[in-house]
Formats: structure tokens, C-alpha cells, sequence
């Protein structure tokens, strides 16, 4: 439930945030609670113990004095539920490992662009199960995390990278043709062939191979995606550590 002093603001076109603005929207809630009083007694004029000016100011008074913690504590409480809930929702867009967006923001992202041009390049990190059996996962975790943060800083101008699962990385291009952004991919790749990564044995190095899809139209993502991911494959098959484009 919405407190009632955010209510107030909402009605007036006035931004929620915590600090000082809070305490503005709230002090000014429960001064209209205090105005809303006085005009009450005021309208009675049946009360004859006290002077009714008095009376009326007293409850004014009483009004703020009471009113005014109990909201300022129910609004602050408001927040930091919604700051709570904010980041819970961060955290399951997000890949706990690499930091990039995950599977769901992916699918997501796709459903958003349904009938737009769309370029989807699929990314795998080429012999990573003999890392993790030779290296440890350990290892294996700061190979994924040097690759992701890697082409996240190298793919950045030309679309939104995702870590869709293990070892593979997923890059949505929108309104951009395959010719545009092939030679971004290719130079993060060889970009993260230079990288060493370190581990208790020497530094380890890995490759990536990429097979890269497109539509002018997207219709759904299934299509597209085993568009690329055929092309991926056939890029491992070809030896690995290239960038390979899905049959036309």
C-alpha cells in the first residue's frame, strides 16, 4: 500500500525521493492534516470549554506533532522496501559470475525488437571444458570473467552483450547490418586471444569462435538464434577461433 503522503504527492505532480524532498512531501501532508483540522473545529463551533481559536490551534499542533513521525517512518519504511525490491529485481537480470546481463534480459531484448532488423552474434570460449578439468573452475570462472569483460568494453558501440549460459555469450545488434558489425566482432576476439589470464600454473590463454546471424525482419527468436548457432558451429568445426556467417 502506498503510503499516504506519497499519494498526496503523486496527486500534485510532485517527485518522490529520499532526503530532503521526502521530508518536504511529508511535512506538507501533515500540514494540510493540521489545516483540515483547524477548519473542522472552526465549522463546529459547537466546543465551548476553550476559546475556539485555541482549541483549534491546539489541534493543529497535536495533528503535527503526532502525525508527522508516524509518516515520515511509514514513508521511509516505503522506500526501503522498494529500494529492496528494485534490487532483487537487478540482481535476477543479472549474471552473478560476469556482471552482464543474463538469458532473461536476452529474451527480453528480443521480444522488444520483434519486426526490426536484428544482427545476433553467438560467442563461445573455444576448449573451456579442458580448462576447468586441467585448470580448476576457479580458473575457469576468471577466464569467463577476463572474455566478458573483454568484449563487453570491445562490443559496447554496436549492441548489448549477454551471458546466455556456461561459456557462451550472446550480442544483439539492432538496426545494424552483418557488414557493420563483423570487423567489431572480429577485433574483440583477437582481442581476447592477446589476453593472459592468470592461474597457478602460467597464464592461460583461450580463443573464441563466433557464428553471426541476421534478419530484416525479426519474426521470433528461435529461428535467428539456431541461424547462429549452426553458424557456430560450423566454425568450430573449422578449426575454431573465427568468426563464421550463417548461410544467407
Amino acid at each position: 500500500m502506498t503510503p499516504l503522503p506519497f499519494r498526496f504527492a503523486e496527486l500534485l505532480g510532485w517527485a518522490i525521493k529520499p532526503g530532503p524532498r521526502l521530508y518536504g512531501i511529508v511535512f506538507a501532508f501533515v500540514l494540510c492534516e493540521a489545516l483540515l483540522v483547524v477548519a473542522l473545529i472552526l465549522a463546529a463551533d459547537a466546543l465551548s470549554a476553550l476559546d475556539t481559536v485555541t482549541y483549534a490551534a491546539v489541534g493543529a499542533v497535536l495533528t503535527i506533532a503526532l502525525a508527522l513521525p508516524v509518516n515520515l517512518q511509514s514513508c521511509s519504511a516505503y522506500l526501503s522496501l522498494l529500494d529492496a525490491k528494485n534490487r532483487i529485481e537487478q540482481m535476477s537480470r543479472t549474471d552473478v559470475l560476469t556482471g552482464l546481463p543474463n538469458r532473461r534480459v536476452f529474451l527480453e531484448l528480443v521480444d522488444q525488437h520483434i519486426g526490426q532488423p536484428v544482427t545476433l552474434a553467438i560467442l563461445d570460449v573455444d576448449r573451456f571444458k579442458t580448462v576447468n578439468d586441467t585448470k580448476g573452475h576457479v580458473v575457469g570462472d576468471r577466464v569467463l570473467m577476463a572474455v566478458a569483460n573483454e568484449l563487453a568494453r570491445d562490443l559496447a558501440t554496436v549492441g548489448t552483450l549477454c551471458r546466455i549460459g556456461g561459456e557462451e555469450f550472446a550480442l544483439l545488434c539492432f538496426g545494424q547490418a552483418v557488414e557493420d558489425v563483423l570487423p567489431t566482432i572480429q577485433r574483440a576476439c583477437a582481442a581476447v586471444e592477446t589476453l593472459q589470464i592468470p592461474s597457478p600454473s602460467g597464464a592461460v590463454r583461450v580463443t573464441l569462435s563466433c557464428g553471426l546471424a541476421a534478419t530484416p525482419s525479426l519474426a521470433e527468436v528461435h529461428p535467428l538464434y539456431a541461424a547462429a548457432d549452426s553458424a557456430l558451429y560450423a566454425a568450430k568445426a573449422a578449426g575454431r577461433n573465427q568468426v563464421m556467417l550463417a548461410a544467407a
